[in-house]
């Protein structure tokens, strides 16, 4: 088994699922996004020019960063699913697998663990944190289904809002930011270099920017460490959000 391509024990892997069609399903929709997303992302050799994505690498090549990466970056950024708790479970289903295989090393088996460990819940809570902070910053504007059900109404309460939250930030800052500190209703941030994926370290001699307006069950779900892709503005005595993106786990 050694010898194959990471594709091919990906594969074998699928092949030996057990229970019902639901979870044979569920099996091989994980473990065929993770391999495409090693062919895409895993700076490994791959054949990317046929479907389906081939990873070419050998088993040894597979290593604890890429679970890492998948789970706290791949599929924040790149999936839209209900239920992003079903892909931690199925990844350490999968290196467990390996290792009883005697695919892995006891090293490399321990350090691919360690990251489960690390992530446990990650991806819920940050997808759960992005979707209250963005619910925030929408506050102050109607819905969408009010505009379908009554765009005149609608239009009337933008006006009407609109007056109520008339007043203009003095300054708005756009990019990706880590959460340096957490209070019970507010968040302290320093901008990032970069894209967040690429480059997540504080800009130097960046200043810690806050407070910035958070609801409370939004307060109680940040770490320190996250990071934000968000547009702020300052206004008297603190930053309200404006619009919002992804949440990445440190």
């Amino acid at each position: 088994m050694g010898q194959k391509t990471i594709s091919d024990i990906i594969s074998d892997f699928i092949k030996e699922a057990k229970g019902n069609r639901k979870a044979k399903d569920s099996r091989k929709g994980v473990m065929r996004l993770f391999n495409d997303y090693l062919a895409g992302y895993g700076e490994l050799e791959s054949n990317v020019e046929q479907a389906p994505l081939i990873v070419l690498a050998k088993i040894s090549k597979l290593e604890a960063w890429h679970f890492r990466h998948f789970l706290s970056w791949f599929i924040i950024q790149k999936v839209i699913c209900d239920n992003k708790a079903e892909y931690a479970p199925m990844l350490m289903e999968f290196v467990e697998w390996l290792w009883a295989k005697a695919v892995i090393s006891e090293k490399v088996h321990r350090e691919m663990t360690r990251v489960f460990e690390e992530l446990k819940g990650e991806p819920e809570r940050c997808e759960k944190l992005s979707r209250l902070l963005y619910e925030f910053a929408q506050r102050d504007l109607p819905k969408f289904e009010e505009w379908r059900r009554d765009p005149k109404a609608y239009a009337r309460k933008a006006a009407v809002l609109k007056a109520i939250h008339h007043k203009q930030p003095t300054e708005i800052l756009d990019g990706y930011f880590t959460v340096t500190r957490v209070g019970p209703t507010a968040l302290w941030l320093v901008p990032v270099d970069e894209d967040y994926e690429d480059s997540p370290r504080p800009k130097k001699g960046a200043a810690e920017i806050g407070p910035v307006q958070v609801p409370a069950e939004a307060a109680k779900l940040a770490r320190v460490g996250d990071g934000m892709s968000l547009a702020i503005g300052k206004m008297n005595d603190y930053w309200k959000m404006l619009e919002t993106g992804n949440v990445y786990p440190l």
